[in-house]
């Protein structure tokens, strides 16, 4: 978990029973997923942050609103209408980035609801106007992470490299990526699993000598 997280994303799947996984994402689903496992981390990050119980709860509750209509609407890179939820939460890169955006859109709500409120008199002068004006913490983390992804790619054959950054990076699904590559649906999948593999060997190479 990176110094910045506000929650531990490798736990996550372990929580989802494995009968359910081969399962569609639906609206019912993402709504328990948010309520059982990720609001209560999200609210005691920012509660932590910006010392009101009360602002972290509702700036929870409209970020877990705001995760279930943008996926629903395909509105979020490289999280297509009927994937699994195998798909969502146990693909490493495909988790982290959707946790990393729940953080950032928690925080600029609640910052939204401190901006209207104002409420000064229970902390230091200059604090909430401090706060504000940093860099999103999450920002920070998803800058590394990138970083780091980024350095590992590099690393890796032009194959892997080059699917990789069609299915994540550009978004593309395997009809497209396989038209493009000219090769099958089938060989695609079989690919990028190859890819995942080396490039999470890679980035764990990666972390460990940055210990």
């Amino acid at each position: 978990m990176g110094r910045m997280s506000w929650i531990d994303e490798s736990q996550l799947p372990a929580k989802v029973p494995e009968t359910i996984l081969g399962e569609r994402v639906t609206e019912n689903w993402l709504l328990k997923l948010f309520v059982e496992h990720l609001a209560g981390p999200l609210c005691r990050w920012l509660t932590l942050k910006i010392r009101s119980e009360a602002i972290a709860e509702e700036a929870a509750a409209e970020t877990g609103a705001q995760l279930i209509r943008t996926i629903l609407e395909g509105q979020l890179h490289s999280y297509q209408v009927g994937m699994t939820i195998r798909e969502l939460i146990c693909d490493e890169f495909r988790r982290r980035g959707l946790l990393c955006w729940i953080g950032q859109v928690a925080w600029r709500h609640a910052m939204h609801q401190k901006r209207r409120e104002r409420r000064k008199s229970d902390v230091e002068p200059g604090f909430w106007e401090s706060l504000e004006a940093e860099l999103t913490p999450l920002e920070i983390e998803r800058r590394e992470e990138i970083a780091s992804v980024h350095k590992a790619l590099d690393c890796l054959p032009l194959r892997h490299r080059t699917v990789l950054t069609l299915f994540y990076l550009e978004g593309k699904n395997y009809r497209q990526i396989s038209t493009k590559l000219g090769i099958t649906p089938k060989a695609v999948k079989s690919r990028l699993t190859r890819a995942r593999a080396a490039i999470a060997k890679k980035l764990k190479r990666l972390r460990d000598a940055e210990l």
